[in-house]
């Protein structure tokens, strides 16, 4: 049975690897980031770095969900309640973005493509959580563990925080194939730095009554 639980500083470690396992063969980033390093182990660095600055700063501002089985993990998603603190520059900063200054070239790839393409998702933020990143370890991928995610994780979170709303961004048809059957629906699709963009909303109104 798929246990989901908010994250805490001691989960750090496993959620990273989880992150990096998940997205480091993801097409986006193999065609897009990884040519900009000149070996697999500084692209590997350079994803531990940043998922590591991207869960702290979502487990101090907002929210990191985990899914377990058995103990172990095998998801985990960043998650911002928009129209709180906004996780800017000096966020990323403070949880440890400064010690990536070598990456610079490509953390400023990263966010033209990540930063500019979530506009559109963040743009509307009243009752709303942003889905920022959901990675699903390789061995469970293709099992239904992202769709238990949506229902019985990010459903369940978006009660306990009182929103109505889930929004995210994604880059592959096949994701937006994997949305639509979650029952998201698309707002916007745009090319973001030779990247496509596809923005997704759903909308929780009807399903809970707050």
């Amino acid at each position: 049975m798929i246990r989901f639980r908010r994250a805490d500083e001691r989960d750090l470690a496993a959620a990273v690897s989880v992150l990096t396992a998940a997205f480091a063969e993801h097409e986006v980033y193999r065609e897009k980031f990884r040519p900009l390093f000149g070996s697999s182990q500084s692209y590997i660095d350079f994803l531990n770095r940043l998922h590591a600055v991207m869960v702290k700063a979502a487990m101090r501002h907002h929210i990191c969900l985990l899914a377990e089985v058995d103990g172990r993990l095998m998801a985990v998603a960043t998650i911002h309640k928009l129209g709180s603190h906004p996780v800017g520059m000096l966020s990323f900063l403070r949880a440890g973005a400064w010690r990536m200054w070598q990456y610079i070239p490509q953390l400023l790839a990263f966010q033209k493509v990540f930063g500019e393409g979530s506009k559109e998702a963040k743009k509307r933020s009243v009752s709303t959580l942003y889905l920022e990143l959901l990675g699903v370890l390789p061995d469970y991928q293709g099992q239904g563990v992202g769709g238990l995610f949506i229902s019985k994780g990010l459903e369940l979170l978006a009660k306990e925080e009182k929103c109505q709303r889930l929004t995210l961004i994604t880059h592959t048809e096949s994701n937006c194939r994997f949305y639509k059957k979650n029952g998201f629906k698309q707002l916007d699709v745009r090319d973001v730095e030779g990247v496509k963009t596809w923005t997704f909303e759903k909308k929780l109104a009807d399903v809970y009554t707050f």
